[in-house]
């Protein structure tokens, strides 16, 4: 009684107080991140051939949502995958979203086909992982490191999975497609 009055006593003159003892302790990890972007229109850049998302929460590791999103990737690809950015930090719970459903690339993986697992540079960005995964592989793209199609992944903790393949559109191919 006399430590919970000492403690709210020190909170009452903005001293440091130790509060610890009423919280419960969580295994969160917190992270800040922004990412700012400028888009404008152009006839040169990214181009999206897949794009799909489910938001059912599953608590089991092994949901088919993922199963599935490869599955429409890999039938609306019209050719191997050069790269595949997969969600990975470093979360057994994250990669187990995954990992069991890779097989299904298969159509369209092949020996030159290439992993990025951007967060395990970067450290969990949170919300903007995505967002920063989306910019990597334009800038590779930009930069001529990246050629053909690029499957990004991306794995919320509590609700959002969705798979985009992407390749890069240049000016003078527009007008044939």
């Amino acid at each position: 009684m006399e430590q919970a009055a000492m403690t709210r006593a020190a909170a009452k003159v903005g001293q440091d107080a130790d509060y610890s003892e009423n919280l419960e302790t969580e295994q969160i990890v917190w992270s800040e991140a922004a990412v700012a972007m400028a888009l404008t229109q152009s006839d040169t850049g990214l181009r999206c051939h897949y794009l799909a998302s489910d938001a059912t929460v599953s608590t089991e590791t092994d949901e088919l949502a993922i199963g599935n999103l490869f599955d429409g990737a890999s039938a609306n690809t019209d050719g191997p995958l050069s790269w595949l950015y997969l969600a990975d930090n470093g979360s057994s719970a994250t990669t187990a979203c995954w990992q069991p459903h890779y097989p299904r690339l298969a159509p369209v993986i092949d020996a030159a086909t290439q992993l990025s697992f951007p967060a395990y540079f970067t450290g969990e960005l949170g919300a903007a992982g995505g967002v920063y995964r989306l910019l990597h592989l334009y800038l590779g793209y930009l930069n001529a490191g990246h050629r053909g199609f690029t499957l990004q992944c991306e794995i919320s903790q509590r609700l959002y999975r969705a798979v985009a393949v992407f390749s890069w559109q240049q000016a003078s191919n527009i007008s044939d497609s």
